[in-house]
């Protein structure tokens, strides 16, 4: 009676994680097809000049399968005032807040995600610009549908937002090669990589990583220098742009003579 009541808790124990993950199965299928992804590099250093960086990802696929990736960054608030038309002039209107918007995605396909997947499931597993935009509304409410695709589309315009797809290539041996790159205004934290197989219209396996953006040692420094002793810092930035000021005029003065 004990044992049976320990494998009880056990299972409502596993239920419960899987359920609190609000993941997939790693294989929806038939649970013998798998995919693998590894990704090089895990860490990737940003100094005071970042400008991006690539983060390859790549794995063996089952045979015969497309693959998909949703690269994820992490949640957070993000705000913006909704555009209104007024006569011929376009003007703000409300602000519009979600709780729960990833700072940066970025969605990469071997095949047109229209041919691979129906279009629920696509927007289920948060896939192409449909997807990220269902994954927002859905996590701020429903009736949140037209301020995520004006959301989405103003990160698609900051570049923080890569909806289009392809980039992921199928060789032999159904080795699968993608490359994930990371704009300049990538912020630091850690992201999530969502490796999917799909064949015959369904998804047969799922695989998940994560690499991480971390500040440079300098970086790291200046940002805990500016916190721990602000007024320091603000003092020390005045007297820069005051001396980079006289420099610019000195340098200018000379060139007038």
């Amino acid at each position: 009676m004990r044992r049976a009541f320990a494998f009880m808790l056990a299972l409502l124990a596993t239920t419960a994680s899987l359920a609190a993950a609000g993941a997939v199965p790693d294989n929806p299928g038939n649970g013998s097809e798998k995919i693998s992804i590894k990704l090089s590099p895990m860490s990737v250093e940003a100094g005071l000049g970042f400008d991006g960086a690539r983060v390859v990802a790549e794995g063996e696929a089952p045979e015969g399968c497309q693959v998909f990736l949703a690269v994820l960054g992490e949640k957070g608030k993000m705000a913006f005032s909704a555009r209104r038309k007024a006569w011929a002039f376009w003007i703000a209107g409300e602000r519009v807040l979600f709780e729960n918007a990833p700072a940066l995605y970025i969605f990469l396909s071997s095949a047109p995600l229209g041919d691979a997947l129906p279009e629920a499931k696509a927007r289920e597993l948060g896939l192409g610009k449909e997807g990220i935009v269902a994954l927002i509304a859905s996590s701020d409410g429903a009736g949140q549908v037209l301020g995520a695709r004006e959301l989405v589309r103003l990160q698609r315009k900051l570049g923080l937002y890569q909806t289009e797809g392809g980039g992921v290539a199928i060789g032999a041996g159904e080795r699968w090669a993608a490359t994930i790159q990371l704009p300049g205004r990538a912020p630091m934290g850690t992201y999530n990589v969502q490796a999917i197989a799909v064949r015959g219209r369904a998804v047969v396996a799922i695989a998940r990583a994560t690499f991480e953006i971390r500040p440079s040692r300098s970086v790291a420094f200046i940002n805990g220098f500016a916190r721990a002793h602000g007024f320091l810092y603000g003092v020390f930035c005045v007297l820069l742009a005051v001396l980079v000021g006289l420099g610019i005029g000195a340098l200018f003065g000379r060139h007038r003579k």
